[in-house]
């Protein structure tokens, strides 16, 4: 039996809560979250680990895009694990920070195919406002769960989810940094919103100016779940 795929992709800057919209997503709706920054991170990562630090390596640190042949191909690579080892009969697959140019668009369609693809455009927040929100992030190191001092921190700064300890990523350290990629994440996604416009995929904006339960509420509202 094919399984039915619903791909739900956010382009959404950094800061503006998807990461904590798709955790919700996650515990209480029973989606996968695929997040092509964390896949590439913990690639990296490894090879560092190995010693094998590359200039695309440094640039994952530094905020910047990679090129679209290396990302589709991990990107595909984990839908494919995520198809294969599910069991849903209607599988949902929320994508964070995939697809950011047209070309990673069109292989992600190209992989989709006849499956039903969402696109949820995120805006609403001022570049001072999510430097706001980044300033107070933490993440741990094992599964990248979100955390900020404004709701108060673990104790003895560890992750009481997985026991690994909370840092703060390196393309979240500066207010310039933040809008370096603000300003790349405009100029790339803006075309991949247009593209899927005007290929009639189902698209939507949501205000990411809201609380996170109403956010979470106006999703759930307009996807119908």
């Amino acid at each position: 039996m094919r399984r039915e795929v619903c791909l739900v992709v956010f382009l959404a800057p950094p800061g503006s809560g998807k990461g904590t919209l798709s955790a919700l997503l996650a515990e209480r709706n029973n989606f996968h979250i695929l997040c092509a920054g964390k896949i590439l991170r913990a690639l990296f990562a490894k090879k560092a680990e190995e010693g094998k630090e590359t200039e695309a390596l440094q640039g994952v640190h530094q905020g910047k895009y990679l090129g679209d042949e290396l990302v589709n191909k991990y990107v595909i690579e984990e839908l494919n694990r995520i198809r294969e080892s599910s069991k849903e009969e209607k599988l949902f697959i929320s994508l964070d920070g995939y697809p950011r140019t047209i070309g990673q668009a069109e292989r992600l369609i190209e992989w989709a195919k006849e499956q039903e693809l969402l696109v949820v455009k995120m805006e609403g927040l001022t570049a001072d406002d999510i430097w706001a929100r980044l300033s107070k992030r933490y993440l741990c190191e094992a599964e990248e769960h979100i955390f900020n001092t404004s709701m108060g921190l673990p104790e003895n700064m560890i992750c009481p989810k997985d026991g690994s300890r909370l840092i703060r990523r390196e393309d979240d350290a500066s207010i310039e940094l933040v809008k370096k990629r603000l300003l790349q994440h405009e100029s790339l996604t803006n075309p991949v919103w247009e593209y899927f416009c005007s290929r009639g995929n189902k698209t939507f904006v949501i205000d990411s100016s809201l609380k996170i339960e109403e956010l979470y509420n106006s999703f759930k509202e307009k996807l119908s779940l």
